[in-house]
């Protein structure tokens, strides 16, 4: 609908206005729920997730922002996640779910949109919207058997996007 894209660009302003201009955006996919099985996506694997992934990725000197989306409603074990990256200054998660929730919730209230929109429907799809593959640099997926990576070499799939370190070099300055 057309206030879901609306909302898409608000929340896509929102997130772009508070992380530097030439950062690098990614999408961590997080399927919890009836998919617990498949894939872990316990703390501790979460963990070994980003340390094999963000591996060198410091090198690049980019901002780098990963768009997490997640079925999740444990708000403990999303900061949890988010807070993973603590070690990394170069890294942020942002929790894409939480700030559709808020801008749904603040465009009702503003009468910009009609009442109802703040459900997983719509939640999951603006979501969507937001880290669609045309809009991230990479793709990080933990969700079922067959997308369950242990491991995304971020670094070597924005060196080879962004053409090289020269390529990173040339496009921040």
């Amino acid at each position: 609908s057309t206030h879901a894209a609306m909302i898409v660009d608000m929340v896509e302003s929102a997130i772009h206005s508070n992380h530097p201009d030439d950062t690098i955006y990614g999408s961590l996919h997080i399927r919890r729920g009836d998919a617990i099985q498949d894939c872990d996506t316990s703390l501790a694997k979460m963990k070994e997730f980003f340390t094999c992934s963000l591996k060198g990725t410091e090198e690049l000197g980019r901002h780098i922002a990963i768009l997490m989306a997640t079925d999740e409603t444990d708000a403990a074990y999303k900061q949890a996640v988010v807070d993973m990256v603590d070690g990394y200054p170069h890294v942020s998660i942002v929790d894409i779910d939480t700030w559709v929730r808020e801008m749904i919730a603040k465009e009702t209230k503003a009468g910009h949109i009609p009442p109802g929109m703040n459900n997983n429907y719509h939640v999951y799809g603006i979501g969507n919207g937001v880290k669609s593959d045309k809009k991230v640099a990479f793709k990080m997926q933990k969700r079922r058997k067959d997308w369950c990576e242990m491991c995304v070499p971020v670094k070597e799939i924005l060196l080879e996007q962004l053409g090289g370190m020269n390529g990173i070099i040339t496009n921040s300055e």
